[in-house]
């Protein structure tokens, strides 16, 4: 699971996210862009290529995450793998919380994962 940390005057730190933003370009009130250097900055996220398939109605749900996303955090850039990336890390946390619950199918982890959304 991701690490929180407790560091910045008792908020909650997420690293992972504090790298989205670097890569997002959204930067800390304050900076201005005469410090930022010129020419493609370096990832600061080492990415690795995969390759899946998914279905349109998964395409259109991820395409409007990202796009969701993009309208409430402009000007910062939102990508896919960053959207993925979240959406993992969320399951994770989700079925960390239901891990002690008894599940064989698809149909049951859903019940268990979603079933706090439903009520």
């Amino acid at each position: 699971m991701a690490k929180k940390d407790k560091s910045r005057q008792g908020d909650l730190f997420y690293p992972w996210a504090t790298l989205y933003s670097i890569e997002s370009n959204i930067h800390p009130s304050g900076s201005s862009r005469a410090n930022r250097t010129v020419g493609r900055p370096s990832n600061p996220m080492p990415r690795r290529q995969t390759s899946t398939s998914i279905t349109d109605d998964e395409a259109r749900i991820w395409d409007d995450v990202v796009y969701t996303l993009k309208k409430k955090m402009h000007p910062a850039k939102v990508q896919k793998n960053q959207v993925l990336g979240f959406a993992l890390r969320l399951l994770v946390k989700r079925i960390e919380e239901v891990k002690d619950e008894p599940f064989r199918t698809w149909e049951e982890l859903a019940s268990l994962v979603f079933e706090e959304d439903e009520q």
